[in-house]
């Protein structure tokens, strides 16, 4: 799609190798050159899927203005105001890496990765945080309002998540949610089902005992494994509804001494969720029998987590 570098900064790129990793199919930058108001220019990607044809959907984001985008994409102009927002963007490459199937930007944050899952139908789930007060969201939505903390601006606070599901041709938002309390969160992984529900893990500050009102603590569901607040940040994982609409479950998973944070995440075809990530201490729950049940860390270490479908 793109041979040459547009810089002055970094640009995004997308390789593709061989199946036996010797060599190059495709390799493509994508980004753009033009600095914005706030002087500075800078594309990066942060994940990326492929579906059955081959295609590659990525999200990332970017402070160049006139970042690439495709005629009849949701959003083609770079959103900007009065604080150093990027744009999250969404590109969908040809199966070849000759071109762009569709690009568009998303929404403005000021902070944040995105993660993203692609249905069998192509549609993309794209999960992020934004300080964004004006992150487009859907109607019915499960939550339409953001729920961070203002810092002396309506339209910038602290971090929520947002979940997003991207129709096949990059052209309209089947549903748009935040979910978050009034603290911080981050978003890090989005897995999808067979029945289109997005499940979703990050981590939140907004789980403190001491913020104490349940409307301003991240929202967890009745029955579910941890609906606990504690003293640190806690890892979560939330499955929405295939509309947007409702949680089905949302969870804490962490222990009280320090913060834990879910990086990635994973669904069978029962609708278990396989979560990993970093445990800030030694009181983080674990099973019996498994192959580490001591905390060998004096820092932290990794954790693998099955949930139950429910």
């Amino acid at each position: 799609y793109d041979e040459a570098f547009n810089g002055p900064t970094t640009d995004a790129f997308i390789s593709k190798l061989s199946p036996d990793g010797s060599g190059l199919i495709y390799s493509t930058y994508l980004g753009g050159s033009t600095v914005n108001s706030f002087n500075s220019d800078h594309d990066s990607a942060s994940d990326i899927a492929v579906d059955s044809t081959g295609s590659a959907y990525i999200i990332g984001r970017t402070l160049s203005s006139d970042f690439p985008t495709t005629p009849g994409a949701f959003r083609t102009t770079f959103v900007e105001n009065n604080h150093s927002f990027t744009n999250f963007f969404v590109t969908k490459l040809l199966p070849d890496g000759s071109g762009l199937e569709y690009s568009t930007f998303l929404g403005e944050t000021y902070i944040g990765t995105g993660a993203i899952a692609i249905d069998t139908e192509g549609n993309a789930y794209l999960t992020a945080s934004t300080t964004s007060f004006n992150f487009p969201t859907t109607p019915g939505a499960f939550d339409t309002t953001h729920n961070g903390k203002p810092a002396n601006d309506p339209n910038y606070g602290k971090s929520d998540v947002f979940v997003t599901k991207l129709n096949s041709d990059g052209s309209t938002l089947i549903y748009s949610t935040f979910i978050g309390g009034l603290e911080v969160e981050y978003a890090n992984a989005i897995a999808v089902d067979s029945s289109g529900s997005a499940y979703v893990g990050g981590t939140t500050n907004s789980a403190r005992v001491e913020l104490g009102d349940p409307e301003v603590l991240y929202p967890t569901t009745p029955g579910a494994f941890d609906t606990v607040p504690d003293f640190s940040y806690k890892a979560f994982v939330t499955k929405l509804s295939p509309d947007g609409s409702s949680l089905v479950y949302s969870t804490f998973l962490g222990g009280i001494e320090q913060g834990e944070n879910v990086t990635g995440i994973a669904v069978d075809s029962l609708g278990s969720a396989y979560v990993a990530g970093f445990a800030g201490a030694s009181d983080f729950p674990i099973t019996s029998g498994v192959f580490d049940t001591s905390y060998n860390g004096e820092f932290g270490e990794l954790f693998v987590t099955k949930f139950t479908p429910d």
